[in-house]
């Protein structure tokens, strides 16, 4: 449990929120050609965010909001249960030695001891590096699904050939007047 009051508190009332949030992934529409303004979509429309004053970072911002702050509190919670067990690992050691010294343990009772908390921690460590490395793997595969797709077709705006065709055709209405 987080000791300071503040911080805890406070983490409650953002989970409580969170979780009586319409679950994500939400989605992300950026700034139409004939729209005014941005478009943040949660889950295919239960609830739509339109403003003309939105610019497309804020659609982007609005529409990873609900997977940052599951991100951010699962984190929080990993990080302060590593952090709970490392203390009592390392007290459990430092009373382990303390005993021997004070001769009133086998100092190779007290060895086995440190050596089985290193273990312990740098089993954590090697724990804590390939999770770090699987929600790295993670965000470049939704950094991946984040292409912006052509109002018009659906496609990829790098691969759609809308804006080709609507140049042409505003070309030729200049041309015919």
């Amino acid at each position: 449990m987080i000791k300071d009051p503040v911080v805890r508190t406070r983490l409650e009332q953002i989970r409580a929120r969170f979780d009586k949030a319409t679950p994500g992934p939400w989605e992300h529409y950026g700034v139409g050609k004939a729209e005014a303004g941005g478009i943040a979509v949660i889950n295919d429309g239960d609830a739509v965010i339109e403003d003309p004053n939105m610019s497309e970072e804020d659609t982007v911002f609005v529409s990873h909001v609900w997977l940052d702050v599951k991100f951010l509190l699962d984190n929080i919670q990993s990080i302060h249960d590593r952090a709970a067990t490392v203390s009592e690992l390392a007290l459990g050691a430092v009373m382990a030695a303390k005993s021997a010294l004070n001769g009133e343990s086998d100092p190779d009772d007290a060895t086995e001891v440190l050596d089985s908390v290193i273990d312990e921690l740098m089993e954590q460590e090697q724990e804590a590096e390939e999770e770090e490395d699987a929600e790295e793997d993670e965000e470049e595969e939704d950094d991946e699904d984040d292409e912006e797709l052509c109002p018009v077709c659906g496609e990829d705006t790098d691969s759609c050939a809308c804006d080709e065709e609507e140049e042409e055709e505003d070309k030729d209405d200049d041309d015919d007047a």
